[in-house]
């Protein structure tokens, strides 16, 4: 099977893209509504599907309508009524409205319990070597069991929808992996067929349990190492899901473990997940250069609609265009041949779980420790401290970043004696900064200094 690396063309700047979408929307005679496109669903595994793609694109020249609209939205997309009628049985609802608003103010209360603040940690959740290495051991133990590897076949917009519409058309002239997942509809018109199979599985597994590894592994075994189905199987069973306002209240997406960096509870478990393999997939189908486009472009878009502080989603989104990538060009290479080690499989070695967040969390500022200012800082302890570490991270008005934080080591701070840390204080509006790993076995300690600007 020929394999197609170019990828989507690049997109011209939102506001344009949305304008062009909506008049030719208005011009073009199109076959099937909105709503008919909204409703359809393929039944089976269908790679040419002309009813399918002329519903699909019909769904992408009415979403420049939605666009809008969710710019003024704190929710873009989201439907709660449609939303939680349709999945009512599954978020435990029976019928009504009063029992699904009931049922809505119930999770507003649980969210709004004052158990504390949930960040999201700045580093990359996901070892890109490591998580290579782990999807490597499952093919290699499942090929021992008899499930070999296969690249699959990418679905593709059919030869009868091409020949009926110009070829400047601007949907066709977009993958239709990318049109679907940009709608979120990859599970209306791109159906895997193992999708039940999977679902029954994940609903079986107690809560918090499953990881990355055995969604992958479970989902390469009911598509019988078709990689490519693999990966499009666990992104249609998210992505039935993704309009549901109450998604992290879902049975299903309780079974999922967090992956995440986070400090406190994570706020968005079923997002991370979709996001990734969405984007996993997409490199997978399209190569590298092509998914870091779409990645970015998600990054760009997730900020327009006011979205900061998505640390996490925005790496997701990065690694997970190079992973897909990586496991199409591992499988050609055929780096599975054998079982290397099980230690692989276990979620610490191909996650990173240490977060730091001394950037945005509360100081206690040590009592024992003054701070003077000249041309720089000057500590002095009331207690001497030998050979610590020293670190600093700045204020220049946007907030502090721990990624740039600056460290000073074997430093030791004598009794009432002056320690002096050289930097640049102009323009800044606080310094905070920290003391430990004593060799004396002296505490840990923090300062801050904030400045007037």
């Amino acid at each position: 099977m020929r394999w197609s690396t170019r990828g989507d063309m690049m997109v011209c700047p939102i506001f344009l893209r949305i304008l062009v979408a909506a008049i030719l929307a208005v011009l073009s005679n199109q076959s099937v509504t909105a709503a008919a496109s909204d409703m359809y669903q393929q039944t089976a595994y269908q790679l040419v599907d002309p009813a399918g793609d002329e519903a699909l694109r019909s769904m992408a020249y009415d979403q420049p309508g939605e666009l809008i609209s969710s710019l003024f939205k704190s929710n873009p997309f989201a439907d709660p009524g449609k939303g939680r009628e349709a999945f009512a049985e599954e978020l435990g609802y029976t019928s009504g409205d009063a029992l699904i608003e009931s049922a809505g103010q119930e999770h507003d209360e649980k969210n709004q319990d004052g158990a504390g603040v949930t960040l999201e940690g700045r580093e990359n959740p996901i070892k890109i070597e490591e998580f290579r290495n782990m999807l490597m051991e499952v093919i290699a133990e499942e090929r021992a069991s008899g499930i070999a590897p296969g690249l699959g076949t990418p679905h593709r917009w059919s030869p009868q929808i091409l020949r009926s519409h110009s070829s400047l058309d601007l949907a066709l002239n977009r993958s239709k992996l990318l049109i679907a997942l940009a709608v979120g509809v990859t599970s209306q018109f791109m159906v895997s067929g193992t999708e039940e199979q999977l679902k029954a599985w994940i609903m079986s597994q107690p809560d918090n349990s499953i990881t990355l590894e055995q969604m992958f592994r479970e989902a390469y075994r009911e598509n019988q190492g078709d990689t490519y189905l693999t990966l499009l199987s666990i992104e249609n069973v998210l992505a039935k899901y993704w309009r549901v306002p109450e998604r992290e209240d879902l049975p299903f997406t309780r079974k999922l473990q967090s992956f995440t960096i986070t400090y406190g509870a994570p706020k968005d478990r079923f997002g991370t997940w979709y996001h990734f393999f969405g984007i996993m997939l997409y490199g997978y189908v399209y190569g590298r250069k092509a998914a870091e486009n779409v990645a970015g472009w998600e990054v760009f878009m997730g900020r327009l609609y006011g979205r900061r502080g998505e640390y996490q989603k925005e790496w997701i989104n990065r690694v997970g265009a190079d992973l897909g990538h990586d496991l199409r060009e591992d499988v050609q290479e055929w780096k599975y041949m054998a079982p290397v080690d099980p230690w692989r499989l276990e979620a610490d070695y191909y996650l990173n779980r240490q977060g730091d967040f001394r950037d945005r969390l509360p100081i206690v500022r040590d009592p024992n420790l003054s701070i003077g200012i000249s041309d720089g800082l000057i500590l002095r302890s009331s207690t001497t401290r030998s050979d610590c570490e020293i670190e600093t991270m700045v204020d220049k008005g946007s907030g502090y970043n721990v990624l740039k934080i600056k460290r000073l080591e074997h430093r030791t701070l004598k009794t009432n004696s002056r320690t002096y840390l050289r930097m640049k204080l102009t323009g800044l509006a606080g310094v905070r900064g920290f003391v430990s790993h004593c060799a004396d076995g002296s505490p840990d300690s923090a300062f801050e200094v904030r400045f007037r600007r």
